[in-house]
C-alpha cells in the first residue's frame, strides 16, 4: 500500500480546545438556531430507538460503569478499541489549572447515552451484539502521572500512549474485537528546553503498517470476497480495495479518507463587487491574468505596503500538478489519463496544462503579486494575517478536498475536474485475538454502510444532540468530533451550509477513476537510467517559478534539453510500455 499519510498537526487541535479545555459546559452554537425549523427532517424522524422503547434504562456496575450483561441480557459484547485524544487533551489543559479531582466529566465524546442508543440500534437491526467501546482513558492513571511527574510537557506526548496501550491489550489478552489502528500523527515540539524545540515530531508514521507488522489485526480478504455478504465491498469504490492492500491482503476499512480533490482559484466576493467584476471575467487563466494586472494598477500603493494582498498562496508543488490532473508516484514519475481514459506516464513539463499554470505562476511572482513570500508558512506573521483577515486580499491559490470545502463569501474557480485522494487514515480492522470474528466483520460492514450509525458517533443522538434541516447538521451542543471514532464521509451529513451534500459526494466518487499509477511499480533501477539526475532536474524546475520567474521559460527550456540528452523521453516511453504489462495483467480484488 502506497503510504501517503496526514499529519495531524496538535497545535491544530490545542486551538480547537482552549476555548473549551477549562468549561465543559455544552453551549448552544450561536449560528444555528437550537430548536428544529418547519424543515427540519428529525421532526418527521426521531430517533429510531428511543422512539420503540422509550422506558429503556442503562443499568450500571458497582465501578459505575455501563453493565453490558444486565442492561442488554442475553447479548454477546463485542469490544472495540478506539483513541479519544480530544478527551485527553480536556484533561491535560484542565489539570495546568485544577486538581484533578476538581475537574468537570468530560461530556462531549461517547457516552453513555449515546451508547446506549447505538446498542439499542443494533438490537432493533437484528443483531446479537452490543458493542462496547474503550479508548486509551482507561491508562489514565499512567498519564496522569506522567502528567504530574512533568514527563509530559508538550500537548504532542500524549499521542505517544495509544498504539503501545494497543498492544498491551494484545499482550494481556483483553478482549477486543474492533479496533481503530489510528491517525499518522505528528506535533510541534514546543518545549524551549527540549533539544527538538521547534521541530516536528512524528509519533506515528504508518499505524495500519504497525498493526499488521505486530499481528494486531485479522486479514480480512475471505470476508471481503464472499459472494454471501457484499455489504462492505459494494460500500467503496472497487479501485479502493486494491489501493489498502498491505502485501497483497486486506486487514481494514479505512474510514478518514477524502477521496476527491480539486484545484480551487478562490476570489474576494466582496472585492469583485467594489471592482464590477463577475465569476465569467475570472473563469480562465487568460482571463485572470488580464483581471490580476488590472487590480495591481489599481491596489499596487497598497500591494507594495501589505495593506492589501493581491494573491495569497495556500498552496504547495503537490497542489500544482491538481491544476492539470496530474497524479505523481513515489519515484516522482507523473501520470494522468488521455481523453479516451487510459493512463500514461509522461514528462509533466511537455504538458500545456501544467505548462501554463507555472508559467502563470513565474507571472505573478514576477510582477510582484504575491503577499511577502511564497508558501504558506510564510502567511503566520500576525501583520500578514492581520491583513487577511480584514479581507483586504483579491485572490487566493487553494484546494479543496471532498470532506471539506470553504466558499463563504468567495467566488470560486475550478480549472480541473475532481481527481481521486490518494490519502488513507485510521484503518479499522478486526483484531487478530478477537473472538468473535464473524459478529465484528458484520459490524465493520454496518459502519461504513448505516448512515445513523456514523451519524450518532460523530453528532450524537438525533433530535437531541442535533437535528438535520436541509440536510444540514444542526448541533444543539459543542460536541467533539472524534476522528478515530467509526465514520464515513461519504455518508455523513455535513454541518456546513456550503459543504458537500451526501448526494453530492456520492456523486462525485461513483465518477472518480483511481490514481493513474494504481499502485503500478515500474521497475527503474534496471533500466539503467540516471533516475537521481531525473529528480533533481525536475525539482529544479518545479521551483524555477520562484527562484527565476523573470526568465523562467529559457531556463525551463534548459532543464528539459538536458532530461532529453539524459534519455528522459526515452525512459518515459519504457515505463509507459511497463504499465501497459500491468495493465493489461491487472485485476480487482474480486468481479462483480
Amino acid at each position: 500500500m502506497k503510504s501517503k499519510t496526514f499529519k495531524l498537526i496538535v497545535i491544530v487541535a490545542i486551538f480547537a480546545f482552549i476555548l473549551t479545555a477549562c468549561d465543559n459546559s455544552h453551549t448552544p452554537n450561536p449560528t444555528t438556531s437550537s430548536l428544529p425549523s418547519e424543515t427540519d427532517e428529525s421532526s418527521s424522524e426521531p430517533s429510531p430507538t428511543l422512539s420503540v422503547n422509550p422506558d429503556f434504562e442503562i443499568k450500571y456496575g458497582s465501578d459505575g460503569n455501563i453493565d453490558y450483561t444486565a442492561t442488554w441480557p442475553g447479548k454477546t459484547v463485542l469490544v472495540w478499541a478506539y483513541s479519544d485524544f480530544n478527551q485527553l487533551i480536556y484533561y491535560y489543559m484542565n489539570m495546568m489549572t485544577k486538581q484533578y479531582d476538581n475537574i468537570e466529566k468530560y461530556t462531549a465524546g461517547i457516552t453513555d447515552e449515546i451508547i446506549a442508543e447505538y446498542n439499542n440500534y443494533l438490537i432493533a437491526q437484528g443483531c446479537d451484539y452490543v458493542v462496547k467501546f474503550i479508548n486509551e482513558m482507561t491508562v489514565f492513571d499512567q498519564i496522569r502521572k506522567d502528567i504530574q511527574d512533568k514527563k509530559i510537557l508538550t500537548i504532542g506526548q500524549l499521542f505517544t500512549y495509544y498504539q503501545p496501550w494497543l498492544r498491551q491489550l494484545k499482550q494481556n489478552d483483553e478482549q477486543v474485537d474492533i479496533l481503530s489502528c489510528g491517525l499518522s500523527t505528528g506535533y510541534l515540539d514546543s518545549d524551549k528546553d527540549s533539544p527538538t524545540f521547534g521541530q516536528m515530531i512524528n509519533v506515528v508514521e504508518s499505524p495500519d503498517m504497525d498493526a499488521v507488522q505486530d499481528g494486531l489485526v485479522s486479514e480480512i480478504t475471505e470476508y471481503i470476497t464472499n459472494d454471501s455478504d457484499t455489504r462492505l465491498y459494494d460500500a467503496l469504490p472497487e479501485y479502493v480495495w486494491n489501493l489498502t492492500m498491505i502485501d497483497g491482503k486486506i486487514y481494514g476499512a479505512y474510514n478518514d479518507t477524502s477521496y476527491a480533490k480539486r484545484s480551487q482559484v478562490k476570489f474576494n466576493e466582496s472585492i469583485m463587487l467594489e471592482l464590477g467584476l463577475t465569476k465569467e471575467d475570472v473563469d480562465s487563466l487568460e482571463e485572470i491574468n488580464t483581471v490580476l494586472a488590472n487590480v495591481y494598477s489599481q491596489k499596487k500603493e497598497a500591494v507594495n505596503k501589505n495593506e492589501f494582498m493581491l494573491i495569497i498562496n495556500n498552496t504547495s508543488q503537490s497542489s500544482y500538478n491538481l491544476y492539470a490532473e496530474i497524479d505523481i508516484d513515489d519515484n516522482n514519475i507523473s501520470y494522468k489519463y488521455d481523453d479516451e481514459g487510459n493512463a500514461y506516464a509522461l514528462n509533466k513539463y511537455t504538458d500545456d496544462e501544467y505548462l501554463d499554470f507555472m508559467e502563470s505562476m513565474a507571472l505573478w511572482n514576477s510582477k510582484g503579486y504575491f503577499a511577502g513570500k511564497y508558501y504558506y508558512e510564510d502567511y503566520i506573521a500576525d501583520a500578514v494575517k492581520a491583513v487577511i483577515n480584514s479581507g483586504n486580499w483579491f485572490m487566493k491559490l487553494d484546494y479543496e478536498t471532498l470532506d471539506y470545502s470553504n466558499k463563504t463569501d468567495v467566488v470560486s474557480i475550478y480549472l480541473n475536474d475532481w481527481i481521486y485522494n490518494d490519502n488513507f487514515n485510521n484503518m479499522i480492522s478486526i483484531s487478530s485475538w478477537s473472538e468473535n470474528k464473524d459478529m465484528a466483520y458484520d459490524l465493520l460492514s454496518r459502519v461504513f454502510t448505516d448512515k445513523y450509525l456514523s451519524n450518532l458517533i460523530r453528532y450524537g443522538i438525533k433530535g437531541k444532540n442535533y437535528t438535520i434541516s436541509n440536510g444540514i447538521v444542526k448541533m444543539n451542543e459543542s460536541r467533539s468530533d472524534n476522528l478515530t471514532a467509526p465514520n464515513y464521509m461519504i455518508i455523513v451529513e455535513p454541518f456546513r451550509a456550503d459543504d458537500y451534500s451526501v448526494e453530492e459526494k456520492l456523486e462525485v466518487v461513483s465518477n472518480l477513476k483511481p490514481p493513474a499509477y494504481l499502485r503500478f511499480k515500474p521497475d527503474v533501477e534496471s533500466m539503467g537510467y540516471d533516475v537521481a539526475r531525473f529528480n533533481e532536474l525536475i525539482s529544479k524546475a518545479d521551483e524555477l517559478w520562484v527562484t527565476n520567474p523573470n526568465d523562467y521559460a529559457s531556463k525551463l527550456n534548459v532543464i528539459i534539453a538536458e532530461l532529453n540528452e539524459l534519455g528522459y523521453a526515452d525512459f518515459i516511453n519504457k515505463i509507459n510500455n511497463q504499465l501497459s504489462e500491468y495493465i493489461s495483467s491487472f485485476s480487482y480484488l474480486k468481479s462483480k
